[in-house]
């Protein structure tokens, strides 16, 4: 019996078969990646900006606005979900459950995105806190109040951060897990740091000399349960946090690149062997019966 390797009488199904089909199908988890960098020069403002007065908010992001010459940016690695471009039947069903977010952090782009399933990673604490405070921050001096008050705060359940957290981050973890109010699962390395220590060692800005310190789990637990956080909190069950190796995360996928194949595009070594090693040329038959007449001749 030959094996099937497409199911071929899907159209022929009832239309809420395939409608639930279609709805399961939307429930696969993406992620999406965002990282930082610095604008060294500066950009030109939108094609579609080309007949309104530019705003400030354009002249930051372009690096234009002479306030803030030097400031950090925020992009993003990710692949359009392929329930989306199947077919007509599978966009209906799954724009039930995607929507086109970050447009403010990003500056006129957006992308898919499904908050349910969905896994937001940032490369490092940078690219975290450029996300919360807008999409960009001024380097040396933080966030920009125009930037930073405008941002509407999309629903994001799942954080992850690849790079390991250095110490100096810890007690700005509060000011970090605040903007996430629907948060459900927070991944994060401290390599330094075990998960179960509940403080450290580390300099202290204000007293300018080494302090026990608390834990960034201890920051963040004891944030979790103040008033605070249940005053902007959105649902009642308590963040999951999680410490992990390196290699747990790219066990996980967490630190996989968002390739279709999670495989780095790297050329194949080509080794050159020595002549003794190396295989004699192949010879077709017409070259070998030419060869045989001429040593019979000799």
């Amino acid at each position: 019996m030959p094996v099937l390797t497409e199911f071929t009488l899907f159209p022929k199904l009832c239309v809420e078969l395939r409608a639930k089909i279609w709805d399961f199908a939307s429930q696969e988890p993406n992620r999406i990646l965002f990282d930082s960098y610095r604008m060294w020069r500066k950009r030109k403002y939108p094609r579609k900006k080309a007949n309104i007065p530019i705003s400030d908010r354009d002249k930051i992001f372009c690096g234009r606005h002479p306030d803030y010459p030097n400031i950090c940016r925020l992009w993003a690695v990710n692949r359009v979900p392929a329930i989306l471009m199947t077919c007509h039947e599978s966009r209906f069903w799954a724009m039930k459950h995607y929507s086109l977010c970050f447009e403010d952090q990003l500056h006129h782009k957006a992308l898919w995105f499904n908050p349910k399933v969905d896994t937001i990673i940032f490369s490092d604490m940078n690219a975290c806190f450029s996300f919360v405070w807008g999409g960009c921050f001024s380097v040396g001096h933080g966030p920009i109040p125009l930037i930073r008050n405008s941002l509407v705060m999309q629903v994001v359940e799942r954080v992850v951060i690849q790079e390991s957290i250095h110490t100096y981050w810890y007690q700005k973890a509060k000011e970090m897990a605040r903007s996430f109010p629907h948060l459900k699962s927070l991944v994060m390395r401290t390599d330094n740091i075990p998960f179960e220590a509940e403080s450290f060692y580390g300099w202290h800005s204000l007293s300018g000399r080494n302090e026990l310190l608390p834990s960034i789990r201890v920051c963040l637990q004891k944030f979790w349960n103040s008033d605070d956080w249940k005053a902007i909190k959105a649902h009642d069950e308590m963040p999951e946090l999680q410490i992990m190796t390196p290699v747990e995360m790219w066990n996980i996928g967490f630190a996989k690149p968002l390739g279709p194949s999670n495989k780095f595009n790297r050329r194949p070594r080509i080794s050159k062997e020595k002549p003794a090693q190396m295989q004699p040329p192949r010879r077709s038959d017409r070259i070998k019966a030419i060869e045989a007449a001429r040593e019979a001749e000799d």
